[in-house]
This record gives structure tokens, C-alpha cells and sequence, in this order.
């Protein structure tokens, strides 16, 4: 009988531990999260740092008509027309096929010109490594 208290304590602590989660929607959420390749060049570490904080919010989901990340088949015609092009449309912000929009720095007013070039540059170079 010395299994029973050992088996209570051991149950209490699972469902202890388990009272800590909001939801199990919420441990699901975070375990399905895209996972975004990290370059060790540092100018794509400070674009893939501005990215995750503004870009993402669109391009790894495909809100609002953005092309994603893992879809290199639309990004190909994008990165075909030079990145002076992207980042015009990144800084100035784009009106696109089908009535996609790409607001002004990704609608992050305080990003600077060199903050959204470097996003740009990290976004290409993810796509491409994603292509291979």
C-alpha cells in the first residue's frame, strides 16, 4: 500500500502542473509557433530581430494578401524585380494584385529606412533558404 501515497503525490503534482496552463489551446499554440532560420551574419540578425517585431506579423501567416515566408513560388516575381524595388514598397508602402497592402514599414512608423532594408534582407535571404 505504500504505491498509494506515492502515486497521489505524483498525481497532485501533474494536475498542479497543469493548473499553470492557461489553456491546452494556449500549449498548443506555442508548440505549433513557425520556427524562422537565424543567419550568423549580422546584418541579417538585426533584419531577422526587426522582422520577428513588425514583419512577421503578416508574412509568416499570410495576413491581409502578404506573401509568406515559406512560399517562395510568390516571392520569386517580387525578388525578380530587385530589392531597390522591395524596399520602396516596404518604406513607402504598396498596393498589390487582388487588393493586397503593404502599409508604410509594415505599419511601424518608428522603424528607420536602414531598420526596414534590413528586414527586407532578412525576409529575401529566408526566402531563399527556404526555396532549397
Amino acid at each position: 500500500m505504500r504505491l498509494l501515497p506515492s502515486l497521489m503525490a505524483t498525481l497532485s503534482l501533474v494536475l498542479l502542473l497543469s493548473a499553470c496552463s492557461d489553456s491546452v489551446e494556449t500549449e498548443q499554440a506555442i508548440v505549433t509557433q513557425p520556427v524562422f532560420h537565424e543567419f550568423q551574419d549580422a546584418h541579417l540578425k538585426f533584419g531577422r530581430s526587426v522582422w520577428l517585431g513588425t514583419c512577421r506579423n503578416c508574412h509568416a501567416f499570410g495576413f491581409g494578401g502578404a506573401p509568406e515566408v515559406d512560399d517562395p513560388e510568390a516571392w520569386m516575381p517580387r525578388i525578380e524585380q530587385g530589392k531597390q524595388v522591395l524596399y520602396e514598397h516596404a518604406i513607402k508602402g504598396f498596393f498589390g494584385p487582388d487588393d493586397a497592402m503593404m502599409p508604410a514599414r509594415g505599419g511601424n512608423d518608428q522603424l528607420s529606412d536602414d531598420e526596414v532594408r534590413a528586414a527586407v534582407d532578412y525576409m529575401v535571404a529566408l526566402v531563399q533558404f527556404n526555396s532549397q
